[in-house]
């Protein structure tokens, strides 16, 4: 997605376009979140990805404000079935001229200068922060739902579709402490024992 510098006016341009899965390098892929994602939830996006910006000029700066929408198949982290899911990203950055990049890592970054990117040449390719802003989109733990029931941790019955045959009075042994001192109380407590007289 890229957009000619002389195209732009100086009150701005607005730009609507949707992007194919293909031309963000999406398309019929399990990508991955490195990094900021588990391994093993993949990403897959069902038809074209929707963008939405408004570019303006200030100098040599060129800001950029937009939006990107898409509906992606995720797996469910709990009872790991596919689910197909929005997804929208809001995104905000300062675009510089390459021959500044110099001159920016010379100086300290802000929290502010964290929304930088360089653009070179005539144009301004959007293409990159479009399929980043899908990625960092993506939920960190995925659900089908919020009452989703998900997995029995003994045979892996689906409990969304019913309970399993597993026992559920099983105590968790995890607990056997306190559930041993509950019975004590009950009973009335530890037996004291009589102190000794000695001759």
């Amino acid at each position: 997605m890229q957009v000619l510098i002389r195209d732009i006016p100086p009150e701005g341009l607005c730009v609507d376009s949707d992007l194919s899965p293909a031309q963000l390098q999406l398309a019929g892929a399990q990508e991955k979140k490195a990094a900021l994602h588990p391994p093993e939830v993949a990403l897959e996006v069902e038809g074209p990805v929707h963008v939405t910006a408004e570019i303006r000029p200030v100098g040599t700066t060129l800001w950029v404000v937009g939006e990107t929408t898409a509906v992606v198949q995720l797996t469910c982290s709990r009872c790991l079935k596919p689910f197909r899911s929005p997804i929208r990203a809001l995104f905000q950055l300062r675009y510089l001229p390459l021959e500044e990049l110099g001159k920016a890592a010379e100086q300290e970054l802000s929290a502010g200068d964290l929304d930088v990117a360089f653009f070179q040449g005539d144009a301004l390719d959007l293409t990159h922060v479009v399929r980043e802003q899908i990625l960092l989109a993506l939920p960190m733990q995925p659900q089908c739902r919020e009452t989703c029931k998900g997995l029995c941790p003994r045979c892996g019955q689906d409990w969304n579709e019913g309970p399993c045959p597993c026992a559920t009075d099983e105590p968790d042994p995890r607990l056997a402490i306190l559930q041993a001192w509950s019975q004590r109380e009950q009973t009335g407590g530890t037996s004291k024992k009589k102190p000794r007289h000695h001759a």
